[in-house]
């Protein structure tokens, strides 16, 4: 949700939310996430939830999100991504292309730990 086709580098958020489910290693416990990519026009953060709990804004091009440590073991991650001020191309006059861009998503992690 939120996302545009994949790439071969990656993926554009496309709306002002993206949602994403992680897979977290049986017998683990999620730390932080890590991110890679950078963003579209003058968006340089985003609101970041994870399991309904919000983290706060992040520059999630710096690549780090640290989770609290009472967030589910094991299991999936849902990580929802706000970008609010999402613009297009074709607002900016650089494109026809009129999809709402935010983050351009390269890789993401889940950094975990033994529980």
């Amino acid at each position: 949700m939120g996302r545009s086709s994949l790439h071969s580098s990656g993926v554009w958020t496309d709306d002002i939310r993206s949602i994403l489910q992680l897979p977290v290693p049986s017998g683990r416990r999620p730390e932080r996430l890590r991110l890679l990519g950078h963003y579209y026009g003058p968006l340089r953060s985003s609101r970041v939830t994870v399991n309904g709990l919000s983290l706060g804004t992040f520059r999630l091009a710096e690549g780090l999100v640290d989770l609290p440590s009472d967030l589910s073991r094991g299991g999936t991650l849902t990580v929802e991504l706000q970008h609010p001020e999402v613009v297009s191309a074709k607002s900016l006059g650089k494109s026809p292309d009129n999809r709402l861009l935010g983050f351009y998503l390269q890789a993401i992690a889940i950094e975990t730990a033994p529980e």
